[in-house]
């Protein structure tokens, strides 16, 4: 499936990298790029980011694009040594089987140590030669073949953007902006097959994975959006919990980091409280999590409530949720459950710890929940537990399985959507 991404913020970007991890052997292709962003900052975010740590360097430019590198073109060509990178290892860091089996793969290690060898050390300068072998060079240009080539475009809108030359097949939206059917229909006029929202949106289908993403029919949704963060993190451990005990009703309150539309210092906003400095002030916000539920579990929706508050912290976010169950339960009983749901289907989506960890534990995690066993109460039939969820990292890994399911029940039935590309 050909994909384009439209907006390159933090979940744009986070998309792009997620893509590109996963560009071998997977058949999501990213092929063109909508950015208000200068390529060369493009790039330069792509690769350093203060919350997720570097990524190793995979694009450059070249002219109007941005170039996939090759293996042995990943140099680095500062003398830093490679932070951490985004992608999640094979583990995830938290993983979804319980503690009670404490194999190597069920818990949660250590970051390994980095390695200290010569060659990933930064000598002083004093002791550096200038010959030619102790400077790391720029990689020669090569031709690039036109599948390792992402186009850049910069257009502000949508309808004339390149998609029907470029073949595409899916829109990932990710600005905010067009969220209104009359918006994502522009991408449609320009030759798209599809748009996915990773916000919510006036879509034809709301999708969370592993709740009702198997809903998708490519004969009758053009529209997807992929919810919200936090709806990601409350339906899979709502559905756990319903065939568990049967919910009654409850209220979900997130406790969320700041994001990009929240004022860093006093000044104007539409929100008289996100006018204020999210950094230095806990900041009640509003949740259309209530909204979303009707299509993700619409059984559930008229009986759960949601309220926000945003929080001092860059990233990874908390749900408290509070619960009146059908019938008596005792809290070992629900972490039991909850750890059977973390091993069972819903294993790529949630996850469960045991370990009294923080929210800073939890940045590159791509579980969409990860329930904190420590802090499970039960009373009675009331209970309440808490989900953490990288409300950056793990969402895009999220939009991007979405995509993924798209491509893989669209192809089977014949409907990618897309036009034809025109090779020019």
């Amino acid at each position: 499936m050909r994909i384009a991404i439209n907006g390159t913020g933090r979940i744009g970007r986070l998309c792009i990298r997620r893509l590109l991890d996963l560009a071998e052997g997977s058949e999501l292709e990213l092929v063109a790029v909508n950015t208000t962003c200068a390529p060369d900052m493009l790039v330069h975010l792509l690769e350093y980011d203060t919350v997720h740590g570097r990524w190793p360097g995979r694009v450059r430019t070249d002219g109007g694009a941005l170039v996939r590198l090759e293996a042995d073109e990943r140099l680095d060509r500062t003398g830093i040594p490679p932070g951490r990178s985004s992608s999640p290892q094979p583990s995830s860091r938290i993983d979804s089987a319980s503690e009670r089996n404490p194999s190597t793969q069920n818990r949660i290690e250590p970051a390994p140590e980095r390695n200290s060898s010569p060659q990933n050390r930064v000598e002083p300068a004093s002791e550096q030669s200038s010959s030619p072998q102790n400077w790391i060079e720029p990689a020669p240009e090569r031709n690039s073949s036109p599948q390792n080539r992402i186009e850049l475009v910069s257009e502000r809108d949508p309808s004339r953007l390149p998609w029907r030359r470029l073949g595409i097949d899916l829109v990932i939206d990710a600005t905010g902006a067009f969220t209104d059917r009359a918006g994502m229909e522009k991408h449609l006029e320009a030759g798209a097959g599809r748009v996915l929202l990773t916000s919510p949106g006036e879509a034809d289908l709301t999708a969370v994975m592993g709740v009702n993403d198997e809903r998708f029919d490519p004969s009758v949704h053009r529209f997807v959006s992929a919810a919200s963060c936090t709806t990601n993190c409350l339906a899979p451990v709502l559905k756990a919990m319903h065939e568990a005990f049967g919910v009654r009703g409850g209220w979900a309150t997130s406790i969320h980091a700041f994001t990009s539309d929240q004022n860093h210092l006093d000044n104007p906003h539409r929100d008289w409280r996100r006018a204020r400095s999210c950094g230095a002030s806990i900041v009640p916000a509003a949740t259309g999590v209530s909204k979303a539920l009707r299509e993700v579990l619409p059984e559930l929706a008229p009986v759960i409530r949601g309220s926000a508050v945003r929080v001092p912290v860059a990233d990874v976010s908390l749900l408290q949720l509070q619960l009146e169950l059908a019938a008596p339960a005792a809290a070992d009983e629900v972490r039991e459950a909850l750890r059977e749901a973390a091993a069972g289907p819903l294993a790529p989506y949630v996850g469960y710890a045991d370990l009294p960890l923080v929210s800073a534990d939890y940045i590159g995690c791509d579980k969409s929940a990860v329930v904190d066993g420590p802090s499970v109460l039960a009373r009675g039939s009331s209970v309440q537990l808490s989900a953490w969820y990288d409300n950056e990292w793990g969402y895009a890994c999220r939009v991007v399985d979405l995509a993924a399911r798209i491509a893989e029940r669209a192809s089977a039935a014949g409907r990618l959507g897309g036009a034809q590309a025109v090779r020019v």
